[in-house]
C-alpha cells in the first residue's frame, strides 16, 4: 500500500498558497494540486527551500473539469484531501466525490451555507464508503463552534438547561476580502440558509433575521443570519438544545437595513425562476482567483466570534467570546492543523462531521489555542 498523502487541492489560489505554506512549515510534505502546472512548479520550488527534502512538497495537476484527475489525487483511506477550490457550490463536488471514492478524509475551507447543507444531507452516503467529510474548517465556521462549545461546557453543572445558543461573527480592524471570498459570496446569492429551530433544521432565507451582540468592548454590533456548522455541531454536543442561530456581522451598521431588504426581496429571490436566473448569472461571470490582501493588510484585524446561551424561558446563562488571528491566516493554520490531525489518524467517526465531533472537544480547544484562537474576557 502506498504511503498516506496529504493533498492540497487549489494550492495556487489565495487561501491555497497560505495553506501550502502552513502545511510545509508543519512538515506535512503536502502534494500541491491544481490545474496550472507552471504555478504549481514555481510554488513547490519556493516552499521546498523552507524545509528538509523529506518534508518538501511535491505537485500534481488536477482540474475539476476533468474529475478523473481529481480522483487520481487520493487512493487510500488514510489519505487526506484538503480543498480550497471555490466557489464550492460550483466547483466543490469533484473533490468530495474523489474523497468518497477513496474512503478517505476530506477537509475544506468553504463558508457557503448551501454547500455545507448538501454535505450534511449526504452523510449516510459518505458513511458507506468510510469517508470522513469535514467542511468549513476556517474562519467560517471554526471560531463560532469554539465559542459555542466552551459556553455549553461551562453550563454543564448548572441547574438550568441551555435551550438556545446564538452565535455572532465579527472582525476587529479591516476586512480585506480575497477574490475567492468575493466569488463565494456571489455564488451564494439566491441560496437558502437554515437555522436549528424547535429541535430541527429549518430552511431560513439568508440575511432575513437580524440580531445584536454586545462584545467584550461593551459595544453593540448588528449581524444577519447565515447557515453554518454550529447548527449541526452544538445539538450533537447537547441534545437538549432547541435553537441554534448563526449571524454574520460583516455589514456593520448596514446589517439591519440589509436584513430588512432581504426580508422584502426573499419571496422573489427564492422563486424557482429567480434562482435559475441567479444560477445562470453567477455561473457565467468569470471568477478571478489567487488575489487577496498581502503584507500588513493580510494580518491586520482579528477574527472574533461570540456565543450567548439562554434557557427555555429566556434567562441568560453564559456568554463566551473568542478572538484570534486575521481570517485568512487563521484559516490556513487551522486547515494545516486539521490535516495533521487527520494524517495522524485522529478523526472520530465517518460521514459528514462537524469539527467538535471530528476532533473531540479537548483536542479541538487545544488546537484552536495553539494557533491563537482563545477566549477573551469582558473589559
Amino acid at each position: 500500500m502506498d504511503q498516506p498523502r496529504v493533498v492540497l487541492f487549489g494550492a495556487t489560489g489565495f487561501t491555497g498558497r497560505l495553506t501550502a505554506e502552513a502545511m510545509t512549515r508543519a512538515g506535512l510534505a503536502p502534494v500541491l494540486a491544481g490545474r496550472n502546472e507552471r504555478a504549481l512548479n514555481e510554488l513547490t520550488k519556493k516552499l521546498s527551500r523552507l524545509v528538509p527534502s523529506p518534508q518538501a512538497p511535491t505537485w500534481q495537476c488536477a482540474d475539476v473539469n476533468d474529475p478523473d484527475t481529481v480522483r487520481d489525487l487520493v487512493s487510500n483511506p488514510t489519505d487526506v484531501l484538503v480543498s480550497t477550490v471555490g466557489p464550492f457550490t460550483r466547483f466543490g463536488a469533484a473533490a468530495v466525490d474523489a474523497a468518497v471514492s477513496a474512503g478517505c478524509t476530506y477537509i475544506d475551507s468553504t463558508g457557503e451555507s448551501g454547500f455545507i447543507h448538501q454535505l450534511f444531507e449526504r452523510s449516510d452516503e459518505f458513511k458507506k464508503s468510510g469517508a470522513k467529510i469535514i467542511p468549513a474548517c476556517g474562519y467560517d465556521f471554526i471560531p463560532g463552534n469554539l465559542a459555542g462549545a466552551i459556553a455549553l461546557r461551562n453550563c454543564r453543572d448548572r441547574d438550568e438547561w441551555p435551550s438556545r445558543v446564538k452565535i455572532g461573527y465579527f472582525t476587529q480592524g479591516p476586512m480585506n476580502m480575497s477574490s475567492g471570498t468575493k466569488a463565494s459570496a456571489l455564488a451564494s446569492l439566491g441560496s437558502s440558509g437554515y437555522t436549528f429551530q424547535s429541535g430541527q433544521l429549518v430552511d431560513t432565507p439568508l440575511g432575513t433575521k437580524f440580531a445584536e451582540f454586545t462584545l467584550a468592548d461593551g459595544k453593540k454590533y448588528g449581524a444577519i443570519n447565515i447557515g453554518g456548522t454550529e447548527q449541526f455541531a452544538l445539538p450533537r454536543m447537547n441534545p437538549r438544545l432547541l435553537n441554534v442561530d448563526v449571524y454574520l456581522g460583516w455589514a456593520g451598521k448596514w446589517s439591519k437595513p440589509a436584513s430588512s431588504l432581504a426580508s422584502l426581496t426573499s419571496p422573489i429571490t427564492r422563486s424557482r425562476i429567480s434562482r435559475h436566473l441567479l444560477t445562470r448569472l453567477t455561473s457565467s461571470i468569470p471568477t478571478t482567483t489567487g488575489q487577496g490582501p498581502s503584507g500588513p493588510e493580510l494580518i491586520a484585524g482579528r477574527s472574533v466570534a461570540i456565543a450567548t446561551v439562554h434557557d427555555a424561558v429566556g434567562n441568560h446563562l453564559e456568554t463566551v467570546q473568542v478572538s484570534g488571528p486575521a481570517p485568512y491566516p487563521f484559516t490556513a493554520e487551522f486547515l494545516a492543523w486539521a490535516a495533521a490531525m487527520a494524517h495522524a489518524g485522529r478523526i472520530n467517526g465517518t460521514g459528514t462531521l462537524d469539527p467538535i465531533s471530528a476532533f473531540g472537544l479537548g483536542p479541538f480547544i487545544a488546537g484552536c489555542s495553539a494557533i491563537g484562537l482563545r477566549q477573551v474576557r469582558n473589559n
